[in-house]
Formats: C-alpha cells, sequence, structure tokens
C-alpha cells in the first residue's frame, strides 16, 4: 500500500568516473583516511568509517578530461566534517606536508571550510560546524542576515587562525575573528576565475 509520507533516506556514497582510478585512491586515502574494501582494474569501493563505501569509482579510460568542465552546469563539490577546528586544521598541516593544499579557505558563518581539489579536479570541501550543534547551525542558516546577505563568506588564513587557536581561544572567539575578516590572506582569492582555476 502506498503512502504519502517521506521516508528519508541518509546520503549514502558518491561515484565518479575516472581516467586516474589508482591516483585518486591514494589521493582520498591521504586526504581523508579513505580504505579500499574492494579495488580491481575496472572500479574501487572506498570508505573511511563503517560503511562498506563512501566513495565509488569507476576506471573509464577511455573518457577525456574536459577542460571546461567547471563552465558548465555540473556538480560542484562533495564535503566531509571534522569534528573540531584543531582537527581541521592538523589535517591542513599535515596535508600541506605532502604538498596539497587548499584553493581557498572560507568562513561561511555556517562553517569553516576549506577547499581542496582532487586529481580529476572535483571539489572537496573540508569544514567544520561553527556552531558545533547542528540545530544551532541550521538556525543561523534559516535567521542570519549576514549571511543572507554574503552565504560565501571570508576568506581566512589557516596559519594565522591556528596561532590564535593554540594562544587558547576558543572556536566561539576564533570564528568571531574570522567572520569579521581578521584572518583575510593578503592576496583575495579571484573567484571570479573559479571556473578556470580548476
Amino acid at each position: 500500500m502506498s503512502s504519502n509520507k517521506i521516508i528519508k533516506p541518509k546520503l549514502h556514497h558518491v561515484n565518479f568516473n575516472t581516467n586516474k582510478l589508482q591516483e585518486m585512491i591514494d589521493w582520498y586515502a591521504l586526504v581523508l583516511g579513505m580504505k579500499a574494501n574492494f579495488q580491481s582494474s575496472a572500479a574501487a569501493f572506498l570508505s573511511n568509517d563503517e560503511s562498506n563505501h563512501r566513495i565509488a569509482m569507476i576506471n573509464t579510460p577511455q573518457l577525456d578530461d574536459d577542460p571546461n568542465r567547471y563552465q558548465h552546469i555540473s556538480f560542484q563539490h562533495h564535503a566531509y566534517e571534522y569534528d573540531s577546528l584543531n582537527d581541521l586544521l592538523d589535517t591542513y598541516f599535515r596535508l600541506k606536508e605532502h604538498g596539497i593544499v587548499p584553493l581557498f579557505n572560507l568562513d561561511h558563518g555556517l562553517t569553516t571550510s576549506m577547499y581542496y581539489v582532487d586529481p580529476d579536479r572535483h571539489m572537496v570541501e573540508l569544514q567544520i560546524d561553527n556552531h558545533e550543534d547542528w540545530a544551532a547551525s541550521t538556525i543561523f542558516l534559516q535567521t542570519s542576515e549576514d549571511f543572507r546577505a554574503n552565504p560565501i563568506g571570508v576568506e581566512f588564513v589557516p596559519e594565522e587562525m591556528k596561532a590564535d587557536l593554540d594562544s587558547g581561544l576558543s572556536l566561539k572567539e576564533i570564528h568571531k575573528k574570522s567572520y569579521a575578516g581578521a584572518y583575510k590572506p593578503e592576496t583575495p582569492f579571484d573567484f571570479s576565475h573559479l571556473t578556470t582555476a580548476l
């Protein structure tokens, strides 16, 4: 019997076609701690938690890279949330040692976020919830005039944020400074060129 009740599923995984299968597997292992629960010459299924997979990759060597992909309507990014600002910043410095740095960093008001680019030029957001509570951040999203005026947010320099965290400032204090522009980079990212930067 049918019902009008919507049963809400949870997002389980994303799937990519790739012509760089091993490079993609290695990148997600390094960046997100993903492990291949299955891998063959045709595909890989990766997870970093109890699920069987969170990312699937289909090996499609016959496909060409599209240099104009981000000038088309497309999937823009996928995001992963850490439990604390310290975890996010520790990840930033760990990846930096491997030559992996964000394209840009933003305090959205809602989240503090770093945007990376994988080997196939998919954008990957690493973030924390600035409100440390999804109910509170949902209220912020629904009611904040600051967010309505500027949903993109304010850029920040992770090294400056880390210095304040190490000095004993709380997430609330750091977010307040960040959202006010205290950690802005000397040279801002030109978001009008985002489609050509990827």
